[in-house]
Formats: structure tokens, C-alpha cells, sequence
């Protein structure tokens, strides 16, 4: 369903992260870490990429096909949209907060210091839009219903 592939994104961003940007341990002397992550092997990491990007593509092709059919309102478009940055914000935030350094992790502190203010913003984007079809869908059958 379009929600399980919203909440797949997060996962989904860490897991094309790591695949762009993986430094491991045993390439940073005395790794230090803003948090430690579990360890995951590579198979399970190539697992949960997986499931994760397909839960999106499906998401997002359910979500498309009920827009073009018109079963779906356009409006959710502009609900899961800012819901689903949020999720990429957080796979973001968590590969930057859990790579292994040398010295200060100053970037994963500077995204989890964000990370209210982003979620706020999501939220009210979410909520702008979703109340703003709201809306119009009930002035469209007011004045549908008047003819």
C-alpha cells in the first residue's frame, strides 16, 4: 500500500547511502561513531534495501495509478509527498549519524538538531494541503449539490 511505502523510505535512504557512500569501520583509524549502529550483515543490509525500495515503488505506482484512474484524490499527492521527505530526512540522518569518524560527527549532530523543525514543517505541509482538499472537495459537492 502507498503507507507501507511511505514509511519504507526511510530504510530505503540509508540503504542507497550506504551503497554510495560506504565507509566502514576498518577504513577510519579509531572510528568513533554520534551512535554506534547494530551490525547488520551484507546480506541482511542487501535485504532490507531491497524490500524497503520495493515497498516504495510500489507505493508510488499505487499512488499514480489511483491518481491517473481517479480514484484517488490529487490531494494526497500533496499529503504522502512532505510525509515521505520526512522518511528520506530520517535514512539521511541516521546514515550520517551512525558513520564511523574520526574526530566530531558534526554533521549527524547538525541533521539531529534539525530534525524537529523538518518535522514540523512536513507535518504542516502535509496538513496545508490535506485540509486544503478537504476543502475544496466540499465546496465542489456544495455547489454541485445546488444546481
Amino acid at each position: 500500500s502507498v503507507a507501507r511505502g511511505v514509511v519504507a523510505v526511510a530504510p530505503s535512504t540509508w540503504w542507497l547511502l550506504s551503497a554510495v557512500g560506504n565507509y566502514p569501520a576498518e577504513r577510519v583509524r579509531f572510528a568513533d561513531y554520534l551512535w554506534e549502529p547494530p551490525q547488520i550483515s551484507s546480506g541482511g543490509r542487501l535485504a532490507i534495501g531491497l524490500v524497503s525500495l520495493t515497498l516504495v515503488f510500489v507505493g508510488a505506482l499505487l499512488l499514480g495509478d489511483g491518481i491517473g484512474s481517479g480514484r484517488v484524490d490529487r490531494v494526497w499527492l500533496g499529503v504522502v509527498a512532505p510525509a515521505a521527505g520526512l522518511g528520506a530526512y530520517g535514512g539521511l540522518t541516521y546514515r550520517v549519524a551512525t558513520a564511523p569518524v574520526s574526530g566530531a560527527n558534526i554533521g549527524g549532530a547538525l541533521l539531529l538538531l534539525a530534525s524537529p523543525i523538518v518535522a514540523l514543517s512536513s507535518l504542516g505541509l502535509a496538513l496545508t494541503f490535506g485540509l486544503r482538499g478537504a476543502v475544496a472537495r466540499k465546496q465542489a459537492r456544495h455547489e454541485s449539490s445546488s444546481e
